[in-house]
């Protein structure tokens, strides 16, 4: 009696094979993706760092005194000065103007 491959079971074994390399290759696309995803936010927050390190820079510049101030301290010094509504136009108006210098630069 010879013994004769079922062709069901072939196809069902290459089909298998098949999806489990398709498993491989999306897992493989998956930590890619995750590694890409890590780069981008770490890079997003260096640059964050670096933005919040100059802001406190240039404020420390111009009131030198805050720099032996708590922390505490100089947070009720921001909000003293920020809840005025004289700055609070000044931010959102030089916000408005910062946002039409993003655009035009978009446009043109």
């Amino acid at each position: 009696m010879d013994y004769k491959p079922n062709p069901e079971l072939e196809k069902l074994k290459a089909e298998k094979e098949k999806n489990e390399k398709e498993i491989e290759q999306l897992d493989h696309k998956i930590t890619r993706l995750e590694n890409r995803q890590k780069y981008l936010e770490d890079g997003e927050r260096k640059r964050r760092t670096h933005r919040l390190c100059t802001i406190a820079g240039t404020l420390e510049s111009i009131a030198p005194e805050i720099k032996e101030l708590e922390i505490t301290e100089v947070m009720e010094l921001l909000e003293h000065i920020f809840y005025k509504e004289e700055i609070q136009k000044l931010v959102h108006r030089m916000k408005i103007n910062h946002d039409s210098r993003l655009r035009r630069a978009k446009e043109g």
